[in-house]
């Protein structure tokens, strides 16, 4: 019967580990006496046993047990503190603030001084509830977001995490970065969140300048690209102008064909600079519409022609008879291939064999663009379509562009939905790009070709025509080139000027940059178009 009551006080969690000292009869059983120090028995004593007997053995035991109870929680207390410790340590080193928020009566406690550093307060300030805190610290503009977090980690259970502005108290403004954990009671209630403070300043404004210098990056890109297509039109327009000019010197002939030629390299590669500088900071608006592959690569094999041809290449296009429809800017996605077709012209030796075809796989039309040419090492295939890279440039390849034309493909396919991948056995074994867009939900009926505008008259015309540019060399060539066609021309520089000129000049068509300083070719648009006074000549815009 006393073992079977050792066995309850066992089943008690308070009296798991109370010393048991068991009374037996004379001669107790070996079996007896192995149960009961198996339930934890410290000693047993044979019955009768004398009451000083009995009191003296109770004692030393009593005695025993306290002075080993207290050796442990010597050494947990030992344990605790060094542990204690660690975490103080690792705070420290991290620059942590440790804080406490007991939920149900909404009170706040700080847990070390790294906290008065962060927020400037002294100790005797500390908040002492949520309120309080967010009234002295936090950022009015972050308040809701904050309000938020913490309501959503005490009603899911979800790890708090904040991230916002906060004024120490000097006044100064700072990042701090907030963590906690949820604690319960054991009914499963919210009890406290456990939580961290990090003053994430300084890598704010690390990231913060990051983030500027590639704004100011793209706005340079842009810069340069405008600034350097300025020059471009009015040699490109003084070529024109030459070419209506009857020479029969062969050298002439033969120079102006070089610089067309070249004046067109510079060109693309400044449009597509242009191009990527806009999609990187959002300003590129597709002009979407239900166009057919078939249109695309005409489009961009007409533009294609000239760098395919200069190469003597071959070049093979095979495209299903049904039609194929698409989704898009007809001309960005013609772009994109002619970009593709470009590159393969390029870096194929004269002579070689260019292939385009295009089909359908399930939902999306798949277009692959491939050459024989020089191919693609397996270290440079995951890093082609970055910006600026390409492959090993020798002198024969110097004017090879700068680097751009496969990004932008990239980034254009991507605003229509698309994907493009890279593949190539190797240096000297060709390249093939593969293209993937979506086809078109449901297949439409191509609509009508457009009616011929009534609103520009035929080039045998004579035509007014006001030419507004602040490239006073641009604006000059193109009157020039207007004028040797029959038309009468004026030139103005800047967007007042226009509005006197419209006046005096009565233009029936007018040229008009979109550009021009202090009042842009936007707002002399509106002008006009507001004026009743005004004829309402047709606008034409003017962009680089």
């Amino acid at each position: 019967a006393g073992v079977d009551v050792g066995r309850q006080l066992r089943a008690q969690p308070r009296l798991r580990t109370t010393p048991l000292v068991f009374l037996v009869p004379p001669g107790p059983g070996e079996r007896s006496l192995r149960d009961a120090y198996t339930l934890g028995a410290v000693a047993h004593l044979v019955q009768p046993v004398p009451p000083a007997v009995l009191r003296t053995k109770v004692g030393l035991f009593v005695d025993h047990h306290r002075q080993t109870r207290h050796r442990g929680e010597e050494h947990a207390a030992t344990q605790l503190r060094a542990c204690e410790a660690r975490l103080r340590l690792a705070t420290d080193a991290a620059g942590m603030g440790l804080w406490v928020w007991h939920i149900a009566d909404d009170h706040v406690t700080w847990e070390n001084d790294r906290l008065h550093e962060i927020f400037g307060v002294a100790p005797t300030d500390e908040p002492i509830n949520a309120a309080r805190f967010k009234a002295d610290f936090l950022h009015p503009d972050d308040a809701g977001s904050f309000e938020h977090a913490l309501a959503l980690t005490v009603e899911t259970g979800a790890d708090f995490r904040f991230l916002g502005r906060f004024r120490r108290g000097d006044g100064e403004g700072r990042w701090v970065e907030l963590t906690g954990l949820l604690q319960r009671h054991d009914d499963g209630t919210p009890a406290t969140i456990l939580g961290a403070a990090v003053d994430v300043t300084a890598r704010r404004r690390t990231e913060e300048a990051l983030l500027e210098q590639d704004r100011r990056k793209d706005e340079f890109l842009a810069i340069l690209a405008h600034e350097l297509r300025n020059p471009l039109a009015p040699i490109r327009t003084g070529l024109e102008l030459l070419k209506q000019v009857p020479s029969t010197d062969p050298a002439s002939t033969s120079a102006r064909a070089i610089m067309e030629r070249q004046l067109g390299h510079m060109v693309r590669l400044i449009d597509d600079l242009l191009d990527v500088s806009r999609i990187s900071q959002g300003r590129v608006e597709l002009k979407r519409a239900r166009v057919q592959m078939r249109a695309v690569l005409d489009h961009a094999v007409e533009a294609s022609r000239p760098s395919i041809e200069a190469a003597s290449h071959a070049l093979a296009l095979s495209v299903p008879d049904e039609p194929l429809w698409l989704e898009g800017d007809l001309t960005r996605l013609a772009q994109v291939v002619s970009n593709l077709l470009n590159n393969s012209a390029r870096y194929t030796p004269a002579g070689g064999h260019i292939e385009l075809t295009a089909s359908a796989s399930g939902h999306e039309a798949v277009l692959t663009v491939s050459d024989n040419g020089s191919g693609i090492t397996a270290d440079m295939l995951p890093r082609v379509f970055d910006l600026f890279t390409q492959g090993t440039r020798t002198l024969h390849r110097a004017q090879g562009g700068l680097g751009i034309g496969l990004t932008l493909v990239r980034k254009l396919l991507e605003l229509h939905g698309g994907t493009i991948t890279a593949q190539s056995p190797g240096l000297g074994q060709g390249s093939t790009f593969t293209v993937r867009l979506p086809l078109a939900i449901t297949e439409v009926v191509a609509p009508p070709p457009p009616a011929p505008s009534s609103s520009v008259p035929p080039d045998s015309v004579s035509l007014r025509i006001l030419v507004v540019d602040d490239n006073v060399d641009g604006a000059e060539m193109l009157a020039m080139v207007l004028a040797r066609r029959g038309h009468q021309t004026r030139s103005v520089y800047e967007g007042e000027g226009a509005l006197v000129a419209v006046r005096e000049f009565l233009p029936e068509v007018i040229f008009l940059d979109l550009g021009l300083p202090e009042m842009d070719g936007y707002e002399v648009a509106r002008q006009l178009r507001a004026d009743p006074d005004v004829s309402q000549p047709l606008l034409v815009a003017l962009t680089g």
